[in-house]
């Protein structure tokens, strides 16, 4: 029961804040934070890293989950995943992705 209290309530917090990402050539609604972008700081020759993290319902999966190095595109940019976590009730991934450059 909790995984549906879950994945109903991440639902409605995408349609407030609707934002997708593209993962295999599909867009996956989802909740993204992106304070870890951080802005390039390449005035002395290093960036930093650019990160953000991803929360997406696994219902809208139909086959497989996305996993560890692959590539997903959110805001025209790519990102490649470095973590993947599944919620306790399994009705979510938190996914944290590094841009690629």
């Amino acid at each position: 029961m909790g995984k549906t209290i879950f994945a109903a309530d991440l639902a409605g917090i995408e349609l407030d804040l609707p934002q997708e990402f593209q993962w295999n050539g599909e867009d996956y609604p989802c909740c993204i934070d992106d304070s870890g972008r951080g802005e390039d700081g390449s005035m002395i020759g290093f960036s930093d890293d650019r990160e953000i993290s991803v929360v997406v319902r696994t219902g809208l999966f139909p086959l497989t989950n996305p996993t560890t190095g692959d590539n997903i595109k959110f805001d025209g940019r790519w990102y490649e995943i470095n973590r993947v976590e599944k919620s306790p009730e399994g009705a979510a991934l938190n996914m944290t992705a590094t841009e690629t450059k």
